[in-house]
């Protein structure tokens, strides 16, 4: 732990409510007295803001203190410098002190509520618009693969089962064609034999023809 930023004073901001029905002096002795607690423990008051934009003011909702229920307050804003050491000694006055409704300290950030370049801030605002743009495309470009996807996949799924329903079909032709091809094999070995006995009838005969002419050659 660094312990040299408790060693030096550091910068706050104090926001505080005071009562709402007191008159002028009494409302300027009350910040007096406010800002005597970081005086008392060496601290330095920067900057004190009790008018517009401050000042009475309605608040959000009621407030009760010391028994009593307001609907305004008055508001102080104070800037100061101090050691950290001394803001609970700071905070324990405020708690104290039956002039301050309500109070708000914080460390101070210095670079908070700075003003931005216009420019700058119109680039910032381009650049989140075409990031914004690139991953609204992306989106949907995804989207219409998903769809695209689950549209496919049924189709799918009924060309396999298809396929799958013409497979016993494809078996069957197969096999009757193979019966027909031993078909035509035995009908045209039947064919060759009945050819072979047509031959063997038609050369009986010729001889028969020949042997009676040769026979009445003889006569």
């Amino acid at each position: 732990m660094d312990k040299t930023k408790y060693l030096s004073p550091r910068e706050y901001e104090m926001l505080t409510i005071l009562l709402p029905d007191q008159g002028e002096d009494e409302t300027k002795a009350a910040i007096e007295k406010m800002l005597s607690y970081i005086t008392d423990e060496q601290g330095t008051v920067d900057s004190v803001s009790a008018d517009s934009p401050w000042g009475r003011r309605r608040l959000a909702y009621p407030i009760r203190h010391e028994g009593v229920d307001y609907r305004d307050g008055h508001y102080v804003l104070v800037y100061f410098t101090a050691m950290p050491k001394a803001i609970s000694e700071i905070e324990r006055e405020l708690k104290l002190d039956t002039n301050v409704v309500r109070y708000l300290l914080l460390t101070h950030d210095p670079h908070m509520g700075e003003k931005i370049d216009p420019a700058a801030l119109a680039e910032a605002a381009e650049a989140a618009d075409e990031e914004s743009a690139a991953a609204a495309y992306a989106a949907e470009t995804a989207a219409k693969a998903a769809a695209e996807t689950a549209a496919a996949e049924p189709a799918a799924d009924e060309s396999q089962a298809a396929t799958e329903a013409a497979e016993p079909a494809a078996v069957e032709e197969s096999a009757e064609v193979d019966v027909a091809a031993e078909s035509v094999d035995t009908d045209v070995a039947g064919t060759a034999e009945v050819d072979e006995t047509v031959v063997e009838d038609v050369t009986t005969e010729e001889a028969a023809a020949e042997g009676d002419v040769e026979k009445a050659a003889e006569e």
